[in-house]
């Protein structure tokens, strides 16, 4: 080819290369400027949403500019686009050597270069589709976006695809070469190219390098769409004029050249080329592509970043401010922590002085206002703390306890755990944060690697580390236990703040927050949780001196909530009303055992009395029988049973007795009794009702219909008790047993008694206890007016005067009774006279009574015809 010929070409694919570049960026751009309108226009974003967005606003939107493009997709991205340039390189240097094309001087031909930048420039708007489809609602592209993008993958020395291509081409040389060790050095540098590569892309600070080559229009940043507060900070360096331009442009790509990283790849991947290089050149002579692409080129890019390192970090400072704010913005993590770690922030305070107003979202997250020089060390540290949290991934334990934190900081530290992926014990402890914070923190924390979020200290060690286990959201144990933990108010909120999470440690379905003084505030913080909290089925708050004061909040939270099962008071003094209340919201909620009380039986019973009793408050309980007997219940206990007594429909036995029932408890189970149309038998004996109390069940029973058993044995029931009892007796045709045994009702309450049950439905009257059942019952019932038997033996009962008495009245009421069998036993004279006052009626007609008490004398009768055998 002759040398005209040969500058026609270079004339014509260098204008060529140009065209295409030319039109590659007018495509580009009007695919990202374009489309980021298109797509906001389909999904159009209002003014108000982003009022609300910025309310909300946090180190890392909730709302990203973009969609996540996280590590693993961003490695996965690389390695195609590589391995794509790496296999078209490869082809077409072996095309070239077929053709006997490759030249040491040009390398392949200018077609092949053009066609390998047609199909870099073709990846570059593919990668711009990728970039539109990522863009969220509220967010576009400058129009320079594209540009600046494209430079980075396309531009000879910056771009890792143009090291690629000359490096292959060098490999081709190296092959078609007559020399067998040239050929082997050939191929050993294609494959270390290949490994190098894919160890770069390996680790996370040179994958960030490689994807701003690689895939840079995928990552370019984006802005909002509305215009944002900048601080004033970030704008005394003017952008239009000549050196705006270079600080804002020209020196960032100059930068970019020189960080440690680059440096440390340049040497990993060019040294050996450059030692290939020098062997070939020594084997075959002059080269200029081998020696310009593998040799100057590596030399000066080393040595002029060596130079102008440290100057060019301190004069884009602005701009590295500016690019974290965009990496934060979309999510960008390796590229925030490339960018950190290459200006070697950690180290350097007065650059982070610098740099910080210009990181918008870390200015608006933590409500920075100030100047840069305003800026103290303390803040500075505070910031860098977190950054280091953010963006280094190999730390397990961080600690901000005592760092006077406020919500703001808080929700730059929950946008830090979504970043982090190795961090597992964060400390922040005595801080300003409030209930908005810690929630941030704590579904931060459960879509982290997070497992222990420490948030506050409690009593021990082992509740505060099972505590931070649940704000963490890593809590696997079915129970949550912090009884007696010291759970202050600031603590309720804290813990309010998992609960209200949906989701949050589902394990947990047991919440143990007994003796505890978190008050009024901390119990309304956990309430207003537990409203939408769908997980808690156990709330255990005993002895946490809740008054009627929380009653009502409480009795709000039982009626929303649909899934809480079990809640336990006890120990705390709510009142009636606030148990009257709290019985009235579990009825209409999901709760299945309200426990208010805690029985102490000093039996066994079949069924425990607290759980029974707590199902019975809230109407769960299914049971025909309840035995609370022996349990030391009070009248505060009963009153509460007597409110669900009103309501329930399938109690039919109610056992009371030894228990410690006053006035009141009688009174609350006698307005039951006036309104239950279920409960078949009470027992109440043992207790301490008095007249009042046995008024107070007469007057119930008055209305009553459906009671045909009451036990009122030792109650201290007087005179007066026991003629109220029998004027309900004769109205109520519903009871037929009645028990008053060991009682005071006098001479004239058992006359009363006998007379008003033989003129009542009464069927069993119980005044006396008898050794044997069977004389008891017989007793009973001829007390009680039915008895149809002949015979009434009553040999050996034990039968005392009183008894005598009684049997004398009832004598007198009864004509059936023909034979009276009262021997051995223990009679006075007393006894004997009122049974015959019972015979003294003309219309008894006993046809033999046999009487014999021992050492006692024989009583005659009188006037009544009857026989006596001795």
């Amino acid at each position: 080819m002759s040398e005209t010929e040969g500058t026609f070409r270079l004339h014509f694919f260098v204008s060529a290369l140009l065209l295409c570049y030319f039109i590659m960026q007018m495509l580009g751009t009007s695919i990202m400027v374009l489309g980021s309108k298109c797509l906001n226009c389909r999904r159009p974003f209002h003014h108000d949403e982003e009022a609300f967005f910025r309310a909300q606003v946090n180190l890392v939107p909730s709302v990203p500019s973009m969609a996540k493009l996280r590590v693993g997709k961003q490695r996965l991205l690389v390695a195609t686009v590589f391995l794509a340039t790496y296999g078209v390189s490869l082809m077409a240097t072996i095309y070239s050597i077929s053709k006997q094309s490759l030249s040491p001087i040009s390398g392949l031909d200018w077609e092949l270069w053009l066609a390998l930048f047609a199909l870099n420039a073709l990846s570059m708007l593919v990668q711009a589709f990728v970039a539109v489809g990522r863009l969220n609602v509220g967010r576009s592209f400058r129009l320079g976006a594209f540009a600046e993008a494209s430079l980075m993958g396309m531009s000879p020395v910056i771009s890792d695809q143009f090291d690629t291509v000359k490096d292959v081409v060098f490999a081709g040389l190296c092959f078609q070469s007559d020399s067998l060790f040239l050929r082997v050095m050939g191929i050993c540098s294609l494959l270390y190219l290949l490994f190098i590569h894919f160890y770069f892309l390996s680790m996370d600070s040179t994958l960030a390098e490689l994807a701003a080559s690689h895939i840079p229009v995928v990552l370019v940043p984006s802005t909002a769409l509305l215009p944002t507060a900048v601080p004033a900070a970030t704008t005394a360096a003017p952008g239009g004029t000549g050196c705006g331009v270079v600080k804002r442009r020209i020196l960032p790509v100059l930068y970019r050249q020189t960080t440690p990283t680059r440096r440390w790849m340049l040497c990993m991947e060019n040294f050996p080329q450059a030692v290939l290089a020098l062997a070939f050149l020594c084997l075959e002579g002059g080269s200029l592509v081998v020696a310009t692409l593998n040799l100057l080129f590596p030399a000066a890019q080393l040595t002029l970043a060596w130079i102008f390192f440290p100057r060019l970090r301190q004069a884009v400072a602005p701009w590295l401010g500016e690019r974290l704010g965009i990496a934060l913005d979309d999510e960008d993590q390796l590229g925030a922590r490339r960018l950190w770690n290459e200006a070697d922030l950690d180290s350097d305070l007065g650059l982070l002085r610098v740099a910080l107003p210009h990181i918008r979202p870390m200015m608006d997250a933590f409500q920075l206002q100030e100047s840069p020089e305003a800026l103290g060390d303390e803040k500075l540290i505070i910031i860098r703390a977190w950054w280091q949290v953010l963006v280094e991934p190999s730390r397990e334990e961080a600690s901000f306890s005592g760092y006077d934190l406020s919500e703001a900081n808080a929700k730059v530290m929950a946008s830090a755990l979504r970043w982090n992926t190795t961090l597992k014990k964060l400390c922040l402890q005595d801080n300003r944060f409030n209930a908005a914070g810690y929630e941030a923190l704590a579904a931060a924390a459960r879509n982290s690697a997070l497992e222990e979020l420490h948030l506050t200290q409690l009593s021990s060690e082992e509740k505060t580390e099972a505590l931070a286990q649940f704000m963490a959201g890593k809590c696997r144990s079915e129970l949550l236990n912090l009884r007696h933990a010291g759970v202050t108010a600031e603590v309720a909120q804290v813990l309010s703040a998992g609960i209200r999470i949906p989701g949050h440690s589902a394990s947990v379905k047991k919440l143990d927050l007994s003796e505890n003084d978190f008050g009024i505030a901390g119990l309304e913080a956990i309430m207003e949780a537990l409203k939408v909290n769908m997980t808690l089925r156990e709330l255990c708050l005993e002895n946490t001196m809740i008054n009627h004061f929380g009653v009502e909040e409480l009795a709000v939270t039982l009626r929303q909530n649909t899934v809480l099962r079990k809640l336990s008071l006890i120990g705390n003094n709510i009142g009636l009303d606030g148990t009257q209340a709290l019985v009235n919201a579990a009825r209409a909620g999901a709760i299945e055992e309200l426990h208010l009380f805690e029985l102490r039986p000093f039996e066994y019973h079949q069924t425990d009395p607290n759980q029974a009793l707590a199902e019975i408050l809230v109407g769960s309980f299914s049971q025909s029988e309840l035995d609370l007997h022996f349990c030391c219940i009070t009248d505060e206990v009963t009153q509460a049973l007597a409110m669900a007594l009103q309501y329930n429909q399938t109690l039919v036995h109610l056992r009371l007795d030894l228990n410690k029932i006053r006035v009141a408890g009688a009174k609350a189970l006698a307005t039951a009794l006036s309104e239950n149309r279920c409960v078949q038998i009470l027992n109440l004996a043992g207790n301490a009702l008095g007249d009042a109390g046995a008024q107070a069940i007469a007057e119930a029973l008055e209305r009553n219909r459906t009671l045909v058993e009451l036990v009122l044995n030792k109650n201290n029931i007087g005179q007066q008790g026991t003629e109220a009892l029998c004027s309900a007796m004769m109205t109520n045709s519903s009871l037929k047993k009645l028990a008053l045994v060991g009682n005071d009702w006098g001479d004239i309450g058992l006359q009363v008694l006998v007379r008003s049950a033989y003129r009542s439905s009464l069927e069993e009257l119980y005044l006396f206890e008898l050794p044997r059942k069977e004389h008891h019952q017989v007793l009973a019932r001829f007390l009680g007016g039915n008895f149809e038997k002949n015979e009434l033996d009553l040999e050996r009962s034990g039968m005392t005067d009183s008894m005598a008495e009684a049997v004398g009245i009832a004598l007198k009421m009864n004509s059936t009774v023909k034979k009276l069998c009262l021997r051995y036993n223990d009679l006075s004279e007393k006894g004997f006279e009122a049974i015959n006052r019972g015979l003294e009626l003309p219309k008894r007609r006993t046809s033999l009574l046999s009487l014999r008490s021992f050492g006692s004398k024989m009583v005659s009768p009188r006037d009544s015809g009857i026989v006596i055998q001795t």
